[in-house]
């Protein structure tokens, strides 16, 4: 069974050309392999006529249009269209057609200038029969952030993730680094377009290693993508000796050495879920599973508490909790209606405590 398309890469190609020019516009989508999945292509809502200048292909999950030399009436919004059994999605961009007789006008009646500037908006404007104005889904990540773990100082990182439904104008999302909102300014820059986040830092510094977060909200739910960042200090450019031969003699001309002080404990951040407990209805008499992720993993201080309704969960053989290194569950077995309710996990160390919340609704057969 294959699951509903969706579009790991955009509709991409040139946003403006000049009569005669030759477009092109490519995109990738999953799931590759189906055969049931079959692509539709669109300009201003009506579906596109494939003759000698327009061409498609599709080859393993990559998409392409070709468009040669272009003409005014080429321009508007296309739109690809992915279906398959399980459902359909899809991609979307504009394009502008610019003519000489646009510039001819231009300079001959400059007072159509606005009413030029008017059409153009129009013309780059998506219809909102593009927009899902219903919400499609919870946020889910395609891509995810990449870690980094030898970075050094003055270097440019950039973090990138790819999230769905990109449509939904009501998705938003956050940064955070080690579960604190993150600022961004002119050395941290953050960027969302539909449905590409980016995180840029210029200039690395020893302070920005850490944990990042990104997430997703819409009014279904949301999602969260995680990376670290680790950057080096300087004395890695020391380097290995070229003479390790003469390393014995250069230990005894430094005797005698001194005690080397014990190595610090390390210090752990605040504690930061890096997925949550999700929502669960099930009937009398079910097991339920809730689970979710918890960093730092390797803190052997890390305390993990359950709550039911924001009261500590009470003990009992029917309630297992488990904490594995990052991760952490509950089992419920047989439950009843009254098992209903807001179940919160709650994970504390030294630098303070966080939390993640999930609801079950258990109904009865009558």
């Amino acid at each position: 069974e294959f699951e509903k398309p969706i579009f790991t890469q955009v509709l991409t190609g040139p946003s403006e050309l000049w009569e005669g020019q030759h477009a092109h516009y490519e995109a990738r989508v999953v799931p590759v392999g189906d055969p049931s999945m079959r692509f539709e292509w669109y300009i201003n809502g009506v579906e596109l006529k494939m003759g000698s200048r327009f061409r498609t292909t599709h080859d393993f999950g990559f998409i392409t249009l070709d468009i040669n030399s272009v003409v005014a009436e080429d321009a508007g919004v296309y739109m690809c269209k992915a279906i398959n059994r399980a459902g359909s999605t899809v991609s979307s961009t504009s394009l502008k057609v610019k003519t000489k007789s646009t510039i001819v006008d231009q300079a001959m009646r400059p007072e159509a200038w606005e009413q030029i500037q008017l059409k153009e908006a129009a013309m780059n404007k998506v219809p909102e029969m593009f927009i899902d104005t219903g919400v499609q889904q919870a946020p889910i990540f395609t891509t995810h952030l990449q870690s980094y773990d030898k970075l050094v100082e003055g270097q440019h990182v950039h973090l990138e993730a790819q999230v769905e439904p990109r449509t939904d104008p009501k998705l938003r999302i956050e940064w955070f680094k080690n579960g604190v909102s993150l600022t961004t300014g002119s050395r941290l820059k953050s960027a969302f377009d539909f449905g590409l986040v980016t995180l840029s830092i210029n200039a690395l510094r020893i302070d920005d290693s850490g944990l990042y977060t990104c997430k997703a909200t819409n009014l279904m739910g949301e999602a969260v993508s995680t990376a670290s960042l680790k950057i080096e200090d300087r004395h890695w450019l020391l380097g290995d000796s070229l003479h390790p031969e003469s390393l014995e003699r250069i230990g005894a001309l430094e005797q005698p050495k001194p005690a080397k002080p014990e190595s610090p404990e390390p210090v752990y951040e605040i504690p930061v879920f890096i997925s949550h407990l999700n929502n669960i209805i099930c009937k009398e008499g079910d097991n339920i599973h809730f689970e979710c992720n918890v960093e730092p993993s390797r803190d052997p201080t890390l305390r993990i508490e359950w709550f039911f309704n924001n009261k500590p969960l009470p003990s009992g053989t029917k309630y297992k909790s488990t904490h594995d290194f990052s991760y952490v569950a509950l089992d419920i077995t047989h439950t009843y209606e009254e098992d209903s309710g807001i179940y919160t996990c709650k994970a504390t160390n030294s630098k303070g405590s966080a939390t993640t919340s999930g609801s079950l609704r258990c109904t009865g057969d009558k």
